[in-house]
């Protein structure tokens, strides 16, 4: 242990301004901050903060049920589930491309649903806790680059202000992006304080930003790297080269570099194997974005799109076609110039801070150029983002963008003299920090008198209410109908995510539980509700033959909704990730083939001789780990000891392969494959193959779970399969 002289450098929450930066209570009694009293500048602020604090509370409670969609539902979706498995992680859940949610919204959740209905108001909560957290990491970063107590409160009424419809849904409606941040935040101020701190603080500093590093690397591993771990080791190095190494105690700074460092190291390492220890033990969705180099005329249009969403995130565009002579029109235009001067200014005060006499701001600002470089050198150059939607992608540079307005607005509160840069980006903060009202959308709400008419122009909530008119309690849904509608109704109606594939519907896996799909999830009534567009794609015929005759036919504005008097999942095997006896794969018109046709009186895919090709695929189902046996339903004919064709089984696109069967043999025939699965897969296939050499007719599928009690009728498909 070293013993520090508190004067070198200042501790972490020390309340002191950059000594050489006059702030923006000069003038003010010289006695200490703790015992002297609000300036009228910080009462202004104190009264703007409040403002825009209950902006923020009817956003949350209010504005954003207009705007609240599938994937925020998600964090009430798993956190029912959490409790429904008694699992924090469960192993039926599906995330999306490897992330993790270990501290997310849903933590924030699960310990209200023992004593409330998991409807939106329980997302509202988790928003607030969000929000609070958001807001107490910018006032940490604060307090870290030694603002002013005037600067403080004008960093937390504008990050409290929302910015724009863009910034407040991401970091506050969604939170996801408010979540990164405020745990950005977290494990940058404690890596700070960890060295410049003493005695038994500084190890507290040291086992915080530890454990925070390990619950940002076990969600995403490669995001904490780039978001997290490269910031902080820039800024360290960069504050040891301009100041530390100067100090008399140079030595032991170097000792605590190195021990942060191996702090990182040890909880990144640490925080990837549990990322893929309980990725294996449940579901991804989707396998990880493959990334690759643009063109450089692409990465032009990327570097256009990111200024638009800079713009689109300080300030919300102008809303193209709207009128620009009337109030509103003239309110866009002002905010707009005054997200293009915070953009410009904050490159300026970005710029500023790396060579700050003060350690914190210097701290700060290296580790957001750090984090800003990096992600802007990736999102211009590859194809990460989506440049058709900019206001969407930029997103994945919200958290940088959000430290480099902190700095600016160091640089305004806490700034030299009264140059026109502080001038201008003091204006433009202004206006966005007093129009809090149009970041969260809250003029449309005067339209209405009371909390009943609010619901009912909303939309989404129209539709639940009808559902629960209907006494429907469970059907299946397009994804963006699907989860929104259950928290809305507060689960007393459970909609379950599906998508049209060749008229029929199939599961939507990305973040849903494969326990919804099982035929014993529900007993009873289900329906089917799809738009307009989606009903007129459905393939009735095939539907009538497998799931029988609606009970009923409703409709309800865009939407058609077919009431079925049984679970629906039960007439689709493919659904199920896990069997349960035998499960039947009949044929129908919708059956995935190449060459061939389905034959209607047969029930049958038929490959005529000549016809050579696949004469089934799919159906692309999941299935867990255990022992199972498949067997083909196969006709052959034609002359004795003809290459009919084969069949196989497949999963995860060809990558595994549980064994062929050549059809050597004409007439009736079950060709049975053991299939041994030793881990969870997806894309499992059934497929059969015709050379052409004779009629193939395939007239269903059958999987099952156990294997025979007796030899199979192909004795020669056992022998093949195993070898």
């Amino acid at each position: 242990m070293h013993n520090r002289p508190v004067e070198l450098s200042p501790p972490a929450i020390a309340p002191m301004a950059d000594q050489t930066m006059p702030s923006l209570n000069a003038g003010a009694a010289p006695m200490p901050v703790a015992k002297r009293g609000w300036t009228p500048i910080e009462r202004g602020l104190q009264a703007v903060l409040l403002i825009n604090l209950i902006a923020l509370l009817l956003y949350l409670g209010f504005s954003y049920k207009f705007a609240f969609h599938s994937d925020s539902a998600a964090a009430n979706l798993l956190a029912q589930e959490i409790v429904d498995t008694g699992s924090y992680f469960p192993i039926d859940w599906n995330y999306v491309n490897g992330d993790l949610w270990v501290l997310f919204v849903q933590t924030w959740i699960v310990p209200f649903l023992p004593f409330f209905d998991n409807g939106y108001g329980l997302h509202a909560a988790g928003g607030v806790i969000s929000a609070a957290l958001v807001l107490g990491g910018t006032w940490w970063v604060c307090r870290v680059m030694g603002l002013s107590r005037a600067g403080c409160l004008l960093a937390l009424a504008l990050v409290a202000s929302g910015f724009s419809p863009n910034m407040s849904e991401n970091v506050y409606g969604q939170q996801a992006y408010g979540t990164i941040y405020f745990m950005g935040c977290f494990v940058l101020c404690a890596s700070y304080s960890f060295l410049h701190g003493d005695g038994r603080a500084r190890w507290a500093w040291g086992a915080a930003a530890t454990l925070l590093m390990l619950l940002l690397a076990w969600a995403n591993p490669q995001r904490a790297i780039v978001y997290n771990v490269l910031p902080i080791l820039a800024a360290s190095v960069w504050w040891y080269c301009a100041q530390g190494r100067a100090m008399p105690r140079a030595g032991g700074i170097r000792v605590d570099l190195t021990l942060l460092f191996l702090f990182l190291a040890v909880s990144l390492i640490a925080g990837a194997v549990l990322n893929g220890h309980f990725l294996n033990r449940g579901h991804s969705s989707l396998a990880p974005v493959t990334i690759n180099w643009l063109a450089f005329d692409a990465m032009a249009g990327n570097l256009k799109a990111t200024v638009q969403g800079f713009l689109s995130l300080l300030s919300g565009l102008p809303r193209a076609g709207e009128p620009v002579a009337n109030v509103r029109g003239g309110i866009d235009a002002i905010r707009l110039v005054s997200a293009a001067t915070i953009l410009f200014l904050s490159i300026w005060a970005l710029m500023r801070s790396v060579g700050s006499a003060h350690p914190g701001r210097l701290f700060i600002g290296v580790a957001t150029l750090a984090s800003i470089a990096s992600n802007l050198f990736i999102f211009v150059t590859t194809t990460l983002p989506f440049a058709g939607t900019p206001e969407s992608s930029v997103r994945y540079l919200m958290p940088s963008l959000l430290g480099m307005v902190l700095l600016l607005v160091a640089a305004v509160a806490d700034g030299h003299g009264t140059g026109l840069k502080r001038v201008f980006g003091g204006l433009a903060i202004a206006v966005i920090m007093l129009t809090a009202p149009m970041a969260y959308e809250l003029p449309a709400l005067l339209n209405h008198r009371s909390v009943a008419a609010i619901n009912q122009a909303n939309p989404h909530v129209r539709l639940t209410n009808f559902l629960l008119d209907q006494k429907l309690e469970y059907g299946y849904a397009s994804f963006w109908n699907a989860g929104r509608t259950t928290v809305l109704s507060k689960h007393a109606v459970k909609v379950r995510q599906i998508a049209m594939n060749n008229g029929l519907p199939q599961p939507m896996r990305h973040l849903s539980s494969d326990r919804w799909y099982q035929p014993e999830a529900w007993n009873g009534p289900t329906f089917l509700l799809l738009s307009n567009e989606e009903m007129a794609s459905v393939k009735w015929d095939t539907m009538k033959q497998l799931c029988g005759e609606p009970l009923r036919m409703l409709a309800f504005e865009d939407y058609r909704i077919a009431v079925f008097d049984h679970n629906i999942a039960r007439d689709f095997p493919s659904w199920s990730v896990r069997v349960q006896g035998t499960v039947h794969y009949r044929m129908t018109d919708s059956a995935q083939h190449q060459v061939g046709r389905f034959d209607a009186v047969e029930r049958a895919l038929v490959a005529e001789p000549g016809d050579n090709g696949t004469l089934h695929f799919g159906p692309y189902q999941s299935l867990e780990a255990g022992r199972y046996q498949a067997t083909f339903l196969i006709e052959a004919q034609g002359a004795d000891q003809l290459d009919y064709g084969r069949v196989d089984v497949v999963a995860d696109s060809g990558k595994h392969n549980f064994g062929v069967v050549r059809i050597e043999r004409p007439g009736v025939q079950r060709i049975t494959l053991p299939l041994v699965v030793d881990r969870f897969v997806r894309g499992l296939e059934f497929r059969v193959f015709a050379t052409g050499a004779g009629k193939v007719i395939l007239r269903g599928i059958e999987l099952s779970n156990s294997q025979p009690t007796s030899p199979p009728s192909n004795p020669g498909a056992q022998y093949n399969a195993e070898q």
